[in-house]
This record gives structure tokens, C-alpha cells and sequence, in this order.
């Protein structure tokens, strides 16, 4: 059971990096001219989206490691 839900939080992982990069192309402001310019603070955006978002979806991955008795450890994720 924990190589799947070692797998299901590495796909999550991937689509929260993947979505949030796709809602800051979105609402990026036409001055800005494409995401070569500012780049450092683009990725600190997606990171802070992806970190704010991971944090909400570490409560089920939490719940779920402990009901099976998981060995993985939570501590280092939170």
C-alpha cells in the first residue's frame, strides 16, 4: 500500500507543478511579454502555488498513511 501512495502523491506532485505553470501563463500581465522576462519570480510563484496546494493535499495522504498502519514517514513532508 505505500508504493501507492508513494506513486499517487509523485503524480500529484507533477500536476500541481504542471496546473499551477499553466494558471501563471494565464494570468500573467500582457506587459510582461511571455515567461522568459522575470523568471526567477515566475518560479517563485508557481512554487508558492504548488507549496500552498501540496499542503491541502497532505491531509488526505496523511489520514489515509495512518489508517493503514504506512510507513511513511509524515514528518518529513510536513
Amino acid at each position: 500500500m505505500d508504493a501507492w501512495l508513494l506513486t499517487i502523491t509523485i503524480v500529484f506532485s507533477i500536476l500541481l507543478v504542471l496546473i499551477n505553470t499553466y494558471v501563471m501563463i494565464i494570468y500573467i500581465h500582457p506587459d510582461d511579454k511571455g515567461v522568459g522576462n522575470a523568471l526567477f519570480y515566475k518560479i517563485l510563484v508557481v512554487v508558492g502555488l504548488t507549496l500552498s496546494f501540496g499542503q491541502v493535499m497532505m491531509i488526505p495522504l496523511d489520514i489515509s498513511n495512518s489508517r493503514t498502519n504506512g510507513s511513511i514517514d509524515m514528518l518529513v513532508f510536513w
